[in-house]
Order: structure tokens, then C-alpha cells, then sequence
């Protein structure tokens, strides 16, 4: 007789290693493609509903440099799933950003159990000594319109889940052929952006940001531009949602600060001394040495702290609101401006924005379109300039296209405009013939 005890042991953690998750104990993916293939195969004789859920969560991704938090976010994102479907159902984790749900149900039923799992995800989520929103996002594809095999029903449900994670907030997309066109169009600008990135394909211009009293050019706003060899011009508004979704928004980042820098640099060596105004995300919010690099990059080009002006938009401030608040305290502690883009579109906390020392409001376009004829536009417009002035801050006009425009917004006291009024966004080299230009005697 054996003792066996040890070696059965040994191959029960094997068998665990080779199809669980290490974190959340849920089915690896090829457990989960396993109980797939064979859910299709009953579906297949039997005639049964079959849907297959795929839920992505990009918060877990962005707190992934806290290893601890992480592992705590995607155990309880586990629990919620778990207590969202029925005992015959299943899920897994695909990967460290993605779960999968295999229902036994047709598509009005896997869409009333997505709508379940969003209202369950809408609550926060305990991270260390406070508490986040973490964001939702599923694609739905079904058995057997949208893929016989379990390779073509994952596929289909990524489809499907591309859009949503695009989009603000949580939601659910069911595949359709749209949705494919639209993803292998995403594929396609993520392989050639990471191209761009290496073979100079990228470049910035500056929008010139003018002080309506006198007509000065006083700072410029970095834009991003991509010209393809073949597409030509690439509109951000294309690319930077998908450098977002596969990680090179970072490295985006990290480009236009140092480009920006570098200009600067440049600008003021001919004796052109412009603040230099740099868009941030909110991924690059989370990064905790953050202004380390900035204070590096900064010492690299031998400028000043107040030489660069950080704009991150007011959804993004207040996204993530104690997070958000530390690093913006950290730049106006380092002497770096701060503006809040798109003013007036999103979601701002008062209490907590007269505590940020911002220095500078950005109305968006959309209230500049149409003054001063349109009522309530002009509304929001005073409103915003007048609250600016009662937290010391200034307020720029995007969007400026008219006379009439720049003259009913200096009246109400505005401090700067920027708009093809002025100028569009041009290239770094044609900057400097515009310092000493005062814009207000060619309108």
C-alpha cells in the first residue's frame, strides 16, 4: 500500500493552475471556451437559446499599476457577475479586462441580464479607503445568427463590444454587420498608429489663443494632427478613442508633452515667449508619477513650470473626483496652469473646482455658436464668465467665428478668444511670425 494523498493533491492544484483564474477563481478562457463549444453543441440538437455576453471593464486595465486594488476590483466585479445569472449559466474571465457570460437565453433575455449587470456595476466599488465607479461595457452576440462555432461567437460579441467601450459610461451593443465594418476599421488605424508613432507621421499645430483687450497672441493650444501616407489627414477624433482602447494613449502622451515642450523651447530661443497649453486624459490622470515627468521633461528643455498651461476637460476632472483633485492641486503647487476644457459640458462639483485654484475656464464652442442672437447661449456664456471672475479665474472662448462673436464676449468681460476668427491651428515653424501680430486691427 501507497500513500497517494500528496500526489492527488499536486494534481488537483495542476487542474486548477490549468483552468482558473488565479484571482477571481472564475473559468479561465479555455475552460470557459471548453463549456462554450459543448453549450453550442447541445444548443445545436436541442434547439435551445443560446447568447454569449462579453463584458469589458477598461477601469480595471487603468488601475492596473496598483496591483492590490486591482486584484480587489476584479474579484468583486466576479461576485456581482456571479449573482447576476442563473445556476445553468456560466462566466469566466477571458483576460485581466474582460469576463464572458454564456446564457441559456434568447436576446431579449440576454439584454434583460445586461441591463441587470449595469444596474448592478452603477454602484461603487470599494478601492483601499474610498470608492470608485467602475465602467461596464458588454457586447452581445447569439447562437447561431451571429456564429456556429465558439471562435465566431467570441468574435462576434468583440464586435459588438468595440462601440460600447468607446462610448461614454456603461452600455451593451448587440453584434450587427455595421459593428464589423466598424471594428476592422479600428484595427486598422491601432496597426497603423503604432506606425505613425515611429516613422514621424505625427505632428502638432498650434491654435493661437488671443487677449481680446489687446489683441495679442499670449498662448497656443498643442492640437494633434496624423497625416497617413495613404488615408492623409486622420481626425483625432478617430484616433485618440482607439489609442485609448489599446494602450498607446500613454505613449501619445508622452509625444505631444515633449513636442510641446520642445517648441516652446525653440520659440523662445528666437524671443518668442509663449505659454504652451497640453491636453491631458483621464488615464494619464491616474499615473501617480505623473508630475514627475512633467517636472523632467520641463527640466529638459530648460523652460519654466509656468511656461506650460495642463487643459484636461470637466467630465474628466470630475470623473474620478479625489483622484482628479490630487493631481491638480499637484500642478498649481509646481507653479503649472491649469484649465478646464469644454466648460460647461460636463459635470463640475463647484465645491470641489473653487478648490482646484484653476486658472483659466474654457467655454466650449457649442455656447459661443450663434451669439449674441441666441438667447440662451448668451445666458450660459455670461453665467460662466461671471462665476469665473467670482473664483479668480480667467475664461477663454473657443470657437470663435465673427465679429459679432468676439465683440459681445469682450463686452461681457472675457479674457482671451481662440477661433478661425483668428487663426487656425498651424504648423510649430509659422508660430513665431505671429508674436508681435496684433490680431485685433485685421477683423
Amino acid at each position: 500500500m501507497r500513500d497517494i494523498s500528496e500526489r492527488k493533491a499536486f494534481e488537483a492544484q495542476i487542474h486548477e493552475l490549468a483552468y482558473f483564474d488565479p484571482v477571481t477563481r472564475l473559468a479561465n478562457r479555455q475552460l470557459f471556451v471548453d463549456r462554450l463549444t459543448q453549450a453550442i453543441a447541445l444548443s445545436r440538437r436541442d434547439g435551445l437559446p443560446l447568447t454569449l455576453l462579453l463584458i469589458g471593464f477598461p477601469d480595471l486595465r487603468r488601475y492596473a499599476f496598483l496591483e492590490e486594488g486591482a486584484k480587489n476590483l476584479s474579484k468583486e466585479a466576479a461576485k456581482r457577475l456571479l449573482d447576476s445569472i442563473r445556476a445553468e449559466d456560466s462566466v469566466g474571465r477571458i483576460s485581466d479586462g474582460e469576463f464572458a457570460l454564456l446564457l441559456h437565453a434568447d436576446a431579449r433575455g440576454a439584454e434583460r441580464v445586461a441591463t441587470q449587470i449595469l444596474a448592478r456595476f452603477a454602484d461603487p466599488f470599494p478601492f483601499g479607503d474610498k470608492e470608485v465607479i467602475v465602467e461596464c461595457d458588454i457586447g452581445i452576440a447569439c447562437y447561431p445568427d451571429d456564429g456556429r462555432s465558439s471562435e465566431d461567437l467570441l468574435s462576434a460579441a468583440l464586435v459588438a463590444l468595440l462601440p460600447a467601450l468607446s462610448e461614454k459610461g456603461s452600455t451593451y451593443n448587440f453584434h450587427t454587420p455595421c459593428l464589423g465594418r466598424s471594428a476592422h476599421r479600428r484595427l486598422e488605424i491601432e496597426t497603423h498608429l503604432r506606425r505613425a508613432l515611429t516613422q514621424g507621421e505625427l505632428f502638432l499645430h498650434y491654435q493661437p489663443q488671443i487677449d481680446v483687450v489687446t489683441g495679442r497672441m499670449v498662448s497656443v493650444e498643442a492640437l494633434m494632427r496624423w497625416q497617413h501616407p495613404v488615408w492623409g489627414w486622420v481626425s483625432p477624433a478617430e484616433f485618440i478613442p482607439v489609442a485609448e482602447d489599446c494602450g498607446l494613449i500613454d505613449s501619445l502622451g508622452n509625444w505631444a508633452l515633449e513636442t510641446a515642450l520642445g517648441d516652446a523651447s525653440l520659440w523662445r530661443d528666437q524671443g518668442v515667449d509663449l505659454r504652451v497649453a497640453v491636453n491631458l486624459l483621464a488615464i494619464q490622470l491616474r499615473d501617480p508619477h505623473l508630475l514627475v515627468r512633467i517636472r523632467r521633461c520641463l527640466d529638459r528643455h530648460g523652460l519654466a513650470a509656468s511656461a506650460l498651461e495642463i487643459e484636461v476637460t470637466e467630465s474628466t476632472a470630475m470623473r474620478d473626483v479625489i483622484d482628479a483633485l490630487t493631481h491638480l492641486h499637484d500642478f498649481t503647487d509646481a507653479g503649472i496652469h491649469l484649465a478646464i476644457d469644454d466648460f460647461g459640458t460636463g459635470y463640475s462639483s463647484l465645491a470641489s473646482l473653487k478648490n482646484i485654484r484653476v486658472g483659466l475656464l474654457k467655454l466650449d464652442a457649442s455656447f459661443v455658436s450663434g451669439l449674441p442672437e441666441d438667447a440662451e447661449n448668451a445666458a450660459i456664456a455670461a453665467a460662466i464668465i461671471r462665476m469665473a471672475d467670482a473664483l479668480g479665474a480667467r475664461t477663454l472662448a473657443e470657437g470663435v467665428e465673427t465679429r459679432e462673436q468676439f465683440d459681445w464676449l469682450r463686452a461681457q468681460g472675457c479674457h482671451l478668444a481662440q477661433g478661425w476668427l483668428f487663426a487656425r491651428a498651424l504648423p510649430a515653424v509659422e508660430i513665431p511670425a505671429l508674436f508681435h501680430r496684433n490680431f485685433l486691427t485685421s477683423l
